[in-house]
C-alpha cells in the first residue's frame, strides 16, 4: 500500500499498517520532501518509494492501495488519481468539504471499479459494535433515544481550522455515523446551533468562521430522537 500525507494523523495510520503482517507500506508521500524520506526510513519496508508527487508514486509503484491522509480539500483529486490508476481507496474522513464532491469521488470509483472506504473508526471499535448489537437484537429494550457528547482534548490551531469544513464537517462527522450506525436509522431532519464560548480561544475560531460548541437534535426515520453535542 502507499500512504499520502504524513502528518499527524497519516502517522497514526502508517504505525497501524506497520503492524500487519499480511500489508508492505512501500510508498510514502509528503509535501514535505525530506519529511517522506524520513517516514519511508522509519516506517516503510526495505526499498520504499518517497517523494512529493502523487502522480509520480502511481507511475513507479504497483499499489493494491492507497491510503489519503491529507488536508480535505485534496481527498477528491487524490480518489480520483488513485480510481484512474484501478487503486483501491482508504480515504480519512471527510470525505469533500459538499456534497457536490463527495458525489464526484463516489463517481470516480464506481466508474473505476474500486473500493473506497472511509475512516469511520467507531463501526469496528469492539465496544461501539455492542452497543449496535444490543439495540438490533433488542437486548436492552426498545430505544427511543440516542445522545452523543464529544470533546476534543484541546482546540486545534487557527491553520487547521481554516481549511477543516467547521465543527460538524470535521469533528462531529463520527457522532452523525455512530447514530446511524449504532440506531441502524437515516437522519431525516435536524436543528443545530453553535457558538464560540472559550474566550481564550476565541479569534482563532471567528477567523475561521467556525464555532467551538454545538448542539445537535435529530429526528430518525421512525420517529427516534438523537442528540449530539461537540466542542474542540
Amino acid at each position: 500500500v502507499g500512504v499520502i500525507g504524513c502528518g499527524r494523523i497519516g502517522q497514526v495510520h502508517l504505525k497501524a499498517l506497520k503492524e500487519l503482517e499480511d500489508v508492505d507500506v512501500v510508498a510514502v508521500v509528503d509535501v514535505a520532501v525530506e519529511h517522506a524520506k524520513a517516514i519511508a526510513n522509519k516506517m516503510g519496508g526495505e526499498g520504499c518509494f518517497s517523494g512529493s508527487d502523487p502522480s509520480e508514486m502511481f507511475r513507479e509503484v504497483r499499489l493494491d492501495a492507497v491510503w489519503i491522509c491529507t488536508p480535505t480539500n485534496m481527498h477528491v483529486s487524490l480518489i480520483e488519481l488513485a480510481a484512474s490508476h484501478k487503486v483501491h481507496v482508504f480515504c480519512e474522513k471527510p470525505l469533500a468539504l459538499n456534497v457536490g464532491d463527495c458525489n464526484r469521488a463516489i463517481a470516480a470509483v464506481q466508474n473505476a471499479g474500486v473500493h473506497l472506504m472511509m475512516g469511520f473508526q467507531r463501526r469496528f471499535d469492539p465496544g461501539w459494535a455492542a452497543v449496535r448489537n444490543h439495540i438490533s437484537t433488542g437486548v436492552i429494550g426498545s430505544v427511543c433515544t440516542v445522545h452523543l457528547i464529544s470533546r476534543d482534548p484541546k482546540p486545534p490551531p487557527e491553520s487547521y481550522l481554516l481549511g477543516s469544513g467547521g465543527l460538524f464537517v470535521d469533528m462531529g462527522i463520527h457522532d452523525f455515523d455512530s447514530v446511524r450506525f449504532v440506531s441502524g436509522a437515516e437522519c431525516v431532519s435536524i436543528y443545530a446551533v453553535g457558538g464560540v464560548l472559550d474566550g481564550e480561544t476565541a479569534a482563532r475560531f471567528e477567523a475561521a468562521g467556525d464555532v467551538d460548541t454545538a448542539m445537535a437534535q435529530l429526528v430518525l426515520d421512525g420517529g427516534r430522537l438523537a442528540t449530539l453535542t461537540v466542542a474542540r
